[in-house]
């Protein structure tokens, strides 16, 4: 029978009124880690409403409607909550915006094992480069890595199977939430004015898009419809000199259109 424990990981401790400290501790700094990367989301995105509205860009109806009524921040913050609503929904991640992070805890008689659930970079390595777990991963549909012992590869197979059974993991041991949707859906405007993006990023990304997708479309005229060999003719013209230099030029226009500076009143002006 397959194993594949890719996330898995022991305690230092054994005792489990320690470990139930360190939990807690580190609920606290993954607090802050994803309120600082749902901040850094709102702002991109935010960023990216407005100078679409400046640009002219089309949106749905649908959201016109909620840019209208509500306002950039409002209607964005909407278009969260249905993003966590469809992982809720069907049960698939969505990493950019989805920072929760589970862990299932397994005791033996002689240590403590744990596996965790997670998408986000930063609060995985916030938790496995902590000064408590060490990192016990194991799988048998492939080769021992090269940097573990014969031994030590064999011992995590018996930890392992004693500790799971064959069975799930949330039926062998108990479950501890560390970051729920809850915690951190809303944010302060002025944590997200602090990671607007600088006015030469934005540019950048817009004239990037114009150049690609007006280039994309003059590929889909001339030649035979494929949209897979199109789009990678498209990506090559963009790194050759001629490339490079209508770029420039796009981002001079796309400068001459943007707002250099986006204040925390823009982002909760509702559009006319």
């Amino acid at each position: 029978m397959s194993t594949k424990i890719y996330t898995g990981f022991k305690f230092k401790d054994n005792d489990l009124i320690k470990i139930h400290k360190h939990i807690m501790d580190f609920r606290q700094k993954a607090d802050k880690i994803a309120k600082e990367e749902l901040a850094k989301w709102y702002a991109k995105r935010i960023s990216n409403v407005f100078d679409s509205l400046t640009l002219n860009k089309n949106f749905t109806n649908e959201y016109m409607d909620n840019l209208k009524k509500y306002g950039i921040l409002s209607t964005v913050h909407f278009e969260l909550c249905e993003r966590h609503r469809e992982i809720e929904r069907t049960k698939q991640r969505d990493p950019e915006i989805d920072f929760s992070f589970v862990l299932s805890i397994l005791p033996l008689k002689n240590k403590i094992l744990g596996i965790y659930y997670g998408e986000n970079e930063k609060i995985i390595n916030a938790w496995m480069n902590s000064d408590f777990v060490l990192e016990y991963h194991y799988q048998n549909q492939s080769d021992r890595p090269k940097d573990i012992s014969y031994e030590e590869w064999r011992q995590r197979k018996r930890d392992w199977d004693k500790a799971l059974e064959y069975d799930v993991p949330c039926m062998r041991g108990f479950m501890a939430d560390i970051i729920t949707k809850t915690n951190y859906l809303y944010i302060e405007e002025d944590e997200i004015i602090k990671y607007i993006p600088k006015f030469d990023e934005r540019a950048i990304f817009f004239a990037k898009e114009n150049l690609f997708y007006k280039k994309l479309h003059e590929h889909s005229q001339t030649t035979t419809f494929n949209l897979f060999r199109n789009y990678s003719k498209t990506k090559e013209w963009m790194k050759t000199k001629q490339g490079k230099k209508s770029l420039n030029n796009e981002i001079k226009k796309v400068k001459s259109k943007l707002k250099k500076r986006i204040y925390k009143h823009d982002i909760s002006i509702r559009c006319s």
